[in-house]
């Protein structure tokens, strides 16, 4: 007789049994479809929440995570109320690659019955761009880092003179530097053997290959290299040149690649009969051309 009252009394002049009855709230779905475009992406996991001005169920989101291929299979956020206005939000979790469009928020309204209704979010992919800088470092002497061409060849290129930054295209580039023939450096700069580069993947001496976003700095340093010259006079004569008069200056020193003229002078009494060492090749020739790409004697 207490129906459907929540409370039922039960006056017991005699054995009684009682049946409490208990029946599911009738509850529906959403299910939420996502569609991509775009490629060059990792895998990315977006999240879509329902709120509503009913009360919901706790944890009432699911997440749909989209692979390289773009192909993802839908996700259902389950045990919503029925006949209720829901809106839909969807966000990129943490970890995902940056670059995506989202949708906007999408309202539904639940069915009366369990019948799922559904959503499409569409999205694009847009990948950011890297950042690739280029700079000369100049050690010893009077030259300057314009006196070189940086460059990195790739997807896009890059080239200034001394140095060179801007956002490129993803991909690998290959680094170089020549000399700046409108602005020559002096003689006697040695490269060193290997750019040098922080952040991407580097791969010595020349490589490096960057991703969306990713921002590299790479440097290259010229030194200059000063090369020594020993000569030695054997008999009655002198030897001169740039910074040699020997006997007396037999030592000079030199920026690498520098060519010295030495000139043999044979005293009184005297003929020049001939060079060693570095000169052997002029033979008795008055004069000598060394080149000072190593120490020289």
């Amino acid at each position: 007789s207490a129906g459907s009252s929540l409370t039922c009394q039960v006056t017991m002049n005699q054995a009684q049994s009682v049946t409490a009855t208990f029946t599911l709230t009738p509850t529906t779905s959403v299910q939420n479809i996502k569609q991509v475009t775009g490629t060059g992406f990792a895998s990315t996991t977006f999240r879509f929440t329902a709120t509503s001005s009913a009360t919901l169920p706790p944890n009432s989101f699911c997440d749909i995570v989209v692979p390289p291929s773009g192909s993802s299979s839908p996700c259902s956020i389950l045990g919503l109320p029925t006949s209720i206005s829901v809106t839909l939000t969807e966000t990129i979790q943490s970890g995902s690659p940056a670059g995506w469009t989202l949708a906007g928020p999408q309202i539904r309204t639940t069915s009366s019955d369990s019948t799922p209704v559904s959503a499409t979010f569409n999205n694009s992919f847009n990948p950011p761009p890297a950042t690739l800088s280029l700079q000369k470092i100049v050690s010893g002497g009077t030259a300057v880092p314009s006196n070189w061409i940086l460059s990195a060849a790739g997807p896009t290129l890059v080239s200034g003179a001394g140095s060179a930054s801007q956002q490129v295209l993803p991909g690998t580039y290959s680094l170089e530097e020549i000399v700046n023939f409108a602005s020559l450096p002096p003689p006697g700069y040695v490269q060193a053997s290997s750019w040098s580069c922080t952040g991407g993947a580097f791969t010595p001496p020349n490589t490096i290959a960057l991703t969306s976003g990713q921002i590299a700095n790479c440097t290259i340093t010229n030194t200059l290299t000063l090369r020594t010259l020993n000569v030695a006079v054997s008999g009655n004569g002198t030897v001169t040149g740039s910074g040699i008069n020997c006997p007396g200056v037999c030592i000079g020193s030199y920026p690498n690649g520098t060519v010295v003229t030495l000139t043999a002078n044979a005293n009184s009494g005297s003929f020049f009969s001939g060079w060693g060492g570095a000169c052997s090749s002029a033979g008795s020739s008055l004069t000598c051309q060394v080149t000072m790409n190593q120490a020289q004697s």
